[in-house]
């Protein structure tokens, strides 16, 4: 299932025996594609791949033939894009709930759309292709989600198998129109949403979503008191992961002021020692 709703950051539902919670979004530390410098292998080939672990206008790309033209390398169909090693360290006594992932990207002129969206397993493309196969990319730069708070995607995950550093996603992109077109991704993240039992520990239930508050009076984020010695970085990004501002909060600072912000979404990212906790805001001025 596609899921067009941004569901981020750390939730803290607590139930009769089960800790709901998550890690995340989180960026890829390795990128490449798929039949990587095999000239002979169908798909066309992706440029400047490692362009998508960072949320910053420097996108991968790849040129698509005209449908249903395809020679090796010069194809209507790319090769997956693949990104993985996404840090995650859930607890060994979780139980993996659902993976979220989100994928910044563009066409340069409407012909192309996703037609294969998998998690990687064993370093494989596995599981439920959550690609809706129909739904162009748009001309500008736009976020498109994929799975959800309770969605595995087909496959049986547990903490070692989205902790590894295989673990990631897969994107193939098709062009659909008579004329030649190009797919751009700029930035893929992911969250993993997983239960922890009662007494079971984890740092994200002493910090979690009370961690950080925006405070649209003040135009500030106000900082727990009881979490700030744990915190070393905050950073706040708008909808399309790029950054407006960080701070490194200084010992007892608990309120940060922020610069004019237009009215959207934006997400404050509060880095520990341990976790990075992600919590949704909204301005409306």
């Amino acid at each position: 299932m596609k899921n067009i709703l941004l569901i981020a950051g750390v939730s803290f539902l607590l139930t009769e025996n089960i800790f709901s919670q998550s890690q995340g979004p989180n960026s890829p530390a390795t990128a490449s594609y798929s039949a990587l410098g095999c000239l002979a292998c169908p798909g066309s080939e992706w440029n400047n791949y490692n362009n998508i672990q960072i949320a910053d206008g420097q996108n991968a790309e790849v040129e698509l033939r005209d449908f249903p033209f395809c020679f090796q390398t010069a194809c209507f169909y790319s090769r997956y894009l693949i990104a993985k090693n996404f840090g995650f360290a859930i607890p060994a006594g979780a139980s993996v709930d659902g993976v979220l992932a989100a994928v910044s990207c563009r066409n340069a002129f409407g012909g192309i759309n996703d037609t294969i969206v998998q998690l990687l397993s064993a370093n494989q493309p596995a599981g439920n292709n959550n690609s809706p196969g129909n739904l162009p990319w748009s001309p500008l730069t736009s976020v498109i989600f994929y799975g959800d708070t309770n969605d595995l995607w087909g496959l049986p995950l547990t903490p070692d198998s989205v902790n590894d550093t295989d673990f990631g996603i897969a994107v193939m992109v098709r062009n659909s129109s008579a004329s030649p077109d190009t797919a751009f991704v700029d930035h893929v993240q992911m969250t993993v949403y997983y239960s922890l039992p009662t007494g079971t520990f984890s740092q994200t239930r002493i910090i979690g979503i009370s961690t950080v508050h925006y405070s649209q009076d003040e135009n500030a984020l106000l900082l727990s008191k009881d979490a700030l010695h744990d915190i070393n970085l905050v950073s706040v990004t708008d909808i399309t992961g790029k950054e407006i501002c960080f701070f490194v909060p200084a010992a007892g600072q608990q309120k940060l002021f922020l610069p004019v912000l237009t009215n959207g979404v934006y997400f404050a990212i509060v880095k520990t020692y341990e976790k990075t906790i992600v919590q949704k805001f909204a301005v409306t001025n």
